[in-house]
């Protein structure tokens, strides 16, 4: 959106507000990384997958925040890294053109069933991707399942 303002063809929106978060411009780095949305999913992967930092730029995603996590953590992260930022571009997407808003949960749920169903299909045996990551992750739709039941339950 901030690109789009700068040159004058932001014609939907008269802002390069996020759609997401209504607080900041929407830029590369805000919407898939500080944006409190993506927040929020970077947080949730990071406290379940136990990872003390997450990445601070879409440069550094790639070029030095992978590579510096544990050999045997990269392939996984480099999927799910894939896989929010997909997920986070699809939402971005649908609320500016559908008019349509999940919320922080659904977009989880969708993130990693996605995840789920890519490692399940490589059939490449020399993509590793942890088996501890896999169950964390699926251990992770358990509780927000609970989690949303709860909520919905509470509601009533």
């Amino acid at each position: 959106m901030s690109n789009l303002a700068k040159i004058g063809c932001n014609f939907q929106n008269a802002t390069d507000t996020c759609v997401m978060c209504y607080n900041n411009s929407e830029t590369v780095d805000h919407l898939l990384i500080h944006c409190d949305f993506a927040s929020r999913i970077w947080a949730f992967y990071a406290n379940n997958l136990h990872i003390l930092t997450t990445p601070i730029s879409l440069d550094q995603v790639w070029l030095t925040w992978i590579p510096s996590l544990e050999a045997h953590r990269r392939t996984f992260w480099d999927l799910l890294t894939r896989a929010i930022f997909w997920n986070i571009w699809l939402e971005r997407n649908n609320r500016i053109f559908n008019l349509a808003f999940l919320s922080t949960t659904a977009i989880l749920f969708k993130i990693s069933h996605m995840l789920i169903d890519w490692c399940s299909a490589a059939r490449d045996p020399t993509l590793h991707v942890s088996s501890d990551s896999i169950q964390s992750v699926k251990r992770s739709l358990d509780f927000l399942s609970a989690r949303s039941a709860d909520l919905a339950s509470n509601s009533i």
